[in-house]
């Protein structure tokens, strides 16, 4: 792995999928809204999340949750695309233009059982 010239690690697309990440911490989002005093609101559960992997130089990869209503029950879900320090490149070293790039993290991330761990997380930190 290398570094580019905006300081992000390069990584081989094909390179990806192997990559063993561990969750390092998740916090959830203070709540901004506002309700009228007369009217109640619907209550947002959510907020982010950091995993990093065990390669050197580490590789980080964050992204906001949120538990949405998915056929009758809440779900943890990736909310918006990840934030990182990885610049995909292709097969002949070319690097991926930016919005490629998050697209393809955030099919992977959506790959990933990082739920159960955050839930675990945020449980033992709030509870």
């Amino acid at each position: 792995m290398e570094y580019s010239e905006t300081g992000a690690v390069k990584l081989n697309v094909h390179e990806l999928h192997p990559l063993q990440l561990m969750h390092l911490f998740s916090e959830l989002d203070q709540c901004t809204q506002r309700c009228p005093a007369d009217c109640g609101c619907i209550a947002a559960l959510q907020g982010y999340t950091e995993w990093i992997s065990t390669t050197q130089p580490a590789l980080s990869l964050g992204w906001d949750w949120a538990y949405v209503m998915y056929a009758g029950k809440a779900e943890m879900r990736r909310d918006g695309p990840p934030r990182t320090n990885i610049q995909l490149i292709n097969a002949q070293g070319v690097v991926i233009a930016w919005p490629l790039n998050l697209a393809i993290l955030s099919d992977y991330v959506d790959q990933l059982s990082w739920q159960s761990s955050t839930q675990q997380h945020m449980h033992a930190q709030y509870a």
